[in-house]
């Protein structure tokens, strides 16, 4: 069995061989006592992987992962057995009959340069009792004289929900016709950014903001989920050198956009784009066609190495007037793990993206991720998704962006909010703010606000 991979970033031998208390653990290495170095001989990829905060009721949203085996050295060496080392709940289990090249049943032969898949799951099912970060490790042992267990680190969190987040992520300004009111596209998360589903009016309160501390109060008339409003989406994908010189961070990247398509509803349509130190359309036009985007994203772009962050967000927020998007409600994905390299002034270009997103009320989700990313570019990247109604995501590793895109594809597709209302002054400046307050299971009050700038409406 051979498995192409590219290797993970987050290579900690040193914190394996310590978690599993064995000499010689690791991904292969070590030194005899000669001082030389043995051959490498077997590896498991990802050698450490932490599967993020999974929140109460989100149980099944808990994404497995591939974990490769392969056979780094130059000699045939028999898999013994693969195991999980888990904690007193469970919260790992192993199949070793999963991903793209299963290992199947051991004790198995694993020839130089072949490889072999399994599957780890963070099973929160087991644990609504107990909260908490868990740990486990995956071990590989092998009849490799020099290094006879390897394995990879194992971490995941289950939380209770401790709070919401509410976002503003559209306001159209333009009366229904019927009844004669105005509509919000609003977001309710939880701490981990997995939406709060299943609220009614009973939870929102909705005021106009004015200048200075005056407010109007406003009539909801209707609360419901997104259900079959559709939705017209521009990813921004990273290729700047820091992406491209690690595949495994462009196959997460790439496996992560797709799964946004695979989710979209027969009437959305989407855009992709992606950029370097250049912005490059992969798509003529928006469209519903899930396989011209699919292969949009899975086609490489002719770009160099540097980042072009904010010119292409602009660009993405652009192509809904030119590139034929179809629906009022709209959203940005704009993914980098690092710093623009194009740009002179970097707050003037956040400030200017932010105008542009501002002035067509279209929201820009923006995912952080990698270890290049920097605080700096973190605070950039939440402030750019704070002032367009959209949200911040940076997953604990480039291996997690599936997760995210998961989260991504539940609240847009499914579970933001769509509010009916009315009573607008129409004075210029206003806001329009939300407040939600519910009590939770446990009998604790969770409340949170957001608002956003009230456009002139557009429509003739």
């Amino acid at each position: 069995m051979t498995l192409e991979y590219g290797k993970s970033r987050l290579l900690v031998p040193a914190l394996l061989a310590a978690s599993i208390g064995l000499i010689g653990c690791g991904g292969g290495g070590g030194s005899g006592g000669s001082g030389n170095t043995p051959e490498t001989g077997i590896t498991v990829i990802p050698e450490r992987f932490d599967f993020g905060t999974i929140t109460e009721g989100n149980e099944d949203q808990a994404l497995p992962r591939q974990f490769i085996i392969r056979n780094e050295g130059t000699t045939s060496y028999n898999i013994e057995d693969i195991r999980v080392r888990r904690d007193n709940f469970d919260a790992f289990f192993l199949d070793r009959s999963g991903g793209s090249a299963p290992c199947g049943t051991r004790p198995f032969d694993l020839a130089p340069g072949d490889s072999c898949t399994v599957v780890v799951e963070f099973k929160t099912q087991h644990l609504p009792l107990h909260v908490g970060k868990f740990d486990g490790l995956l071990i590989a042992e092998s009849d490799n004289p020099n290094i006879r267990t390897v394995g990879s680190t194992l971490a995941g969190t289950y939380e209770p929900i401790k709070s919401i987040n509410v976002t503003v992520n559209q306001v159209n300004d333009c009366a229904l016709p019927a009844p004669q009111a105005f509509q919000a596209f609003v977001s309710v998360t939880d701490q981990a950014k997995f939406p709060i589903s299943h609220l009614n009016e009973s939870h929102f309160t909705l005021v106009e903001l004015e200048s200075g501390p005056a407010s109007n109060p406003l009539d909801v008339i209707d609360v419901g989920q997104v259900g079959d409003i559709n939705l017209s989406l521009s990813i921004a994908m990273d290729y700047s050198g820091s992406i491209t010189d690690f595949p495994d961070a462009v196959d997460n990247m790439e496996a992560g956009a797709t799964s946004l398509v695979n989710a979209m509803k027969d009437n959305d349509d989407a855009d992709i784009i992606k950029y370097a130190d250049d912005v490059q359309a992969m798509t003529t036009e928006f469209t519903s066609d899930k396989d011209i985007l699919k292969a949009a994203i899975n086609n490489p772009p002719a770009l160099d190495r540097d980042t072009a962050f904010y010119d292409a967000t602009v660009e993405a927020i652009q192509r809904f007037d030119t590139a034929n998007s179809t629906h009022d409600r709209k959203a940005v994905i704009a993914l980098t793990d690092g710093e623009d390299t194009i740009v002179d002034d970097t707050e003037a270009a956040l400030a200017d993206a932010i105008a542009q997103a501002l002035g067509a009320d279209i929201p820009v989700f923006t995912i952080g991720f990698g270890e290049f990313l920097q605080e700096a570019q973190e605070d950039e990247l939440q402030r750019l998704a704070d002032g367009t109604g959209g949200l911040f995501y940076q997953p604990t590793s480039d291996a997690n962006l599936q997760q995210v895109f998961q989260q991504l594809a539940s609240l847009l597709f499914k579970y933001q909010y769509v509010i009916d209302f009315d009573g607008l002054s129409g004075k210029e400046g206003s806001s329009l703010g939300v407040t939600v307050e519910y009590v939770d299971k446990y009998g604790e009050t969770l409340k949170a606000d957001g608002d956003k700038t009230i456009q002139a409406c557009s429509v003739p």
